[in-house]
């Protein structure tokens, strides 16, 4: 089994012992970016997992769509969101061959995962003056432990990706206690991409 199956069969089993019951979090820099990203709209939540960032997002007033690869990540985070009246799309799709639709969007999250193909789908998926929030790991978490380089940002890679966007928040940040280093963005797609 190679190490992309192994992955994902590490997650299936990590989301078949989950409860739907559970509140899970929000990702601090969706929240802390919340109040910028204005009200409604469809959102796309890319790798969405276990759902908890769908789950804020809906709570918003966001119509969000999530994907993932993980059969039992889209049908728990279905079922996280219904409890509360709310509704998501749950798309189970291999990221590695989906196609996103051209600007379907108002805005797209990404958090913790990184595939670099997706950046122009990303891009060509929001419509003109979406937001984009994307965070994840830069490669100085390797000062603090293993880690797939594969699956790591570069020193301004993420700002680079997606150099022709409004900025709005911008920044890597390495926290020592916990041993995480990882780039921030929230930024616009403009009108006209420059």
């Amino acid at each position: 089994m190679g190490s992309r199956e192994a992955g994902f069969e590490r997650w299936e089993s990590r989301y078949r012992s989950a409860s739907p019951a559970t509140d899970l979090e929000p990702n601090p820099f969706l929240v802390e970016s919340a109040p910028l990203l204005g009200v409604g709209g469809q959102v796309l939540d890319v790798a969405m997992g276990d759902g908890r960032n769908a789950l804020y997002l809906a709570r918003l007033g966001f119509h969000v769509t999530g994907l993932d690869r993980s059969p039992t990540a889209v049908s728990l985070a279905r079922e996280r969101v219904r409890r509360e009246g709310l509704e998501l799309e749950g798309v189970v799709a291999d990221l590695e061959g989906y196609v996103l639709p051209r600007e379907a969007f108002d805005g797209v999250v990404v958090t913790f995962y990184l595939q670099r193909s997706l950046f122009a789908g990303i891009v060509e998926t929001l419509r003109p003056g979406g937001w984009l929030l994307y965070q994840t790991f830069t490669t100085a978490i390797l000062k603090y432990r293993p880690f797939n380089r594969a699956y790591l940002l570069e020193r301004g890679e993420l700002r680079e990706a997606f150099e022709g966007f409004d900025i709005v928040t911008w920044r890597e940040e390495e926290r020592a206690d916990e041993g995480v280093a990882t780039a921030c963005l929230l930024a616009r797609k403009p009108a006209v991409l420059r």
